[in-house]
């Protein structure tokens, strides 16, 4: 099960520390960044049944950090037509990014 965050991270430094963190505290998970992203995304495996994302979202909090669940949305391509457009799933709305942001 992979679970994929949002979060406030901004270098490699934050984040390998958080990663030495995370390892430490849950040793079943498998963890990596994406600083490229405009998400800053925290993605992280478990190799022993699920994630658990509250645990892992105090954990940063404890120590300054932000981090949210990226909800699990499949990707259609009809209907987007401009980087950061907002996207329609019939009552869901959701706002997608391409790439960096400024």
């Amino acid at each position: 099960m992979v679970e994929v965050f949002k979060t406030n991270v901004k270098d490699k430094g934050q984040a390998e520390m958080l990663l030495s963190l995370i390892h430490r505290n849950f040793g079943q998970y498998r963890a990596n960044f994406d600083l490229e992203d405009c998400d800053r995304i925290l993605r992280v495996k478990s190799r022993e049944g699920k994630v658990h994302p509250l645990f892992l979202i105090e954990l940063l909090k404890d120590i300054g950090y932000q981090a949210e669940v990226l909800p699990d949305i499949p990707f259609y391509h009809e209907g987007i037509r401009e980087r950061n457009q907002s996207v329609h799933f019939g009552n869901f709305k959701s706002f997608f990014c391409f790439g960096k942001r400024g």
